[in-house]
């Protein structure tokens, strides 16, 4: 039995009573092998955590992922424009300010970020820009599935209540114009809350179900020029604020500064990726001129 082996070995990984066993033969190469080990290792996790409650179990992982993200603010990346400390942005918007310091009547606009938490920090997204463009700008970056954050937005929904809506073209939303010209004839479109959700498509199904459903679902018409009909977050704000019943000079100010700042972002990922990075990181940086051109094209019209 304990002989000199023949013939074809094979590595038998044992698992708990509840689980089969994985057989993987030398030929199938030793990334196979791991890939097996991968799968033990990952089944004996959700074995330990087999009495916890799910939803509980997603907290816990969104707040383990939100400390892993948030401790590298400040040592590595900057916590306003989510780029490494090196190629910050930030110092930038001063430069863009060409905006009146005291903001109009009905300004700022308040953006509440609701972001899936693997949006948050992470270097090719837009929201964070909107950090940038105050004084017309005030932004609550919340994200969802973490206790204080889902109780600061109850708080903030609350405030606001009449005043609030949610960016996503759900089935029962409304043109933002229309939704708009609605709160100008009844209490006036000024001090309006605009939550915006940050995450892929499926990601924000999930989230906006998990907004209240008595704040109303506002749809924005889709950027024509842009990648497959996608739209990302500082796009999606830019035809809200077309919309919004502003002096024409202000609109241009803003979405000026926010191109502006978009093509400082693309500057810096295209300078600290080259040909490199991630899958996701690369396929964003590559649509990202071709978003910003499709932006630029509908808001130099005013």
């Amino acid at each position: 039995m304990f002989g000199k082996p023949t013939g074809t070995i094979f590595v038998l990984l044992l698992l708990p009573r509840a689980f089969s066993f994985s057989i993987c033969p030398p030929s199938s190469s030793f990334t196979a092998a791991r890939c097996h080990a991968a799968v033990a290792i990952r089944q004996l996790k959700c074995c330990g955590m087999a009495g916890i409650d799910p939803r509980e179990r997603e907290r816990e992982e969104i707040e383990r992922k939100y400390a892993l993200k948030s401790a590298m603010i400040g040592s590595k990346m900057c916590g306003r424009c989510w780029l490494q400390t090196a190629w910050c942005i930030c110092s930038c918007a001063s430069k863009f300010q060409d905006v009146a310091c005291d903001p109009p009547q009905g300004m700022p606009i308040d953006v509440i970020l609701y972001s899936h938490v693997d949006e948050f920090m992470r270097k090719s997204n837009t929201g964070s820009l909107l950090h940038l463009c105050s004084p017309l700008v005030r932004t609550h970056l919340l994200v969802c599935g973490r206790s204080d954050d889902e109780h600061r937005l109850e708080e903030l929904l609350e405030a606001r209540k009449g005043k609030a809506c949610v960016v996503y073209p759900s089935d029962d939303a409304t043109p933002v114009e229309s939704f708009l010209e609605q709160q100008h004839d009844t209490a006036g479109a000024s001090g309006m809350t605009f939550i915006l959700l940050e995450g892929t498509w499926r990601q924000a199904r999930k989230m906006e179900k998990r907004v209240r459903s008595d704040i109303p679902r506002v749809a924005i018409p889709p950027m024509e020029g842009g990648a497959d009909g996608r739209m990302n977050t500082i796009m999606a704000f830019g035809e809200v604020v077309l919309k919004m019943p502003m002096g024409t000079e202000v609109k241009k100010s803003l979405l000026k500064r926010m191109d502006q700042l978009m093509k400082a972002k693309q500057d810096a990922l295209f300078e600290i990726h080259g040909r490199h990075g991630t899958n996701t990181e690369n396929s964003r940086r590559r649509r990202f001129p071709q978003e910003r051109d499709a932006a630029y094209s509908k808001w130099e019209l005013l």
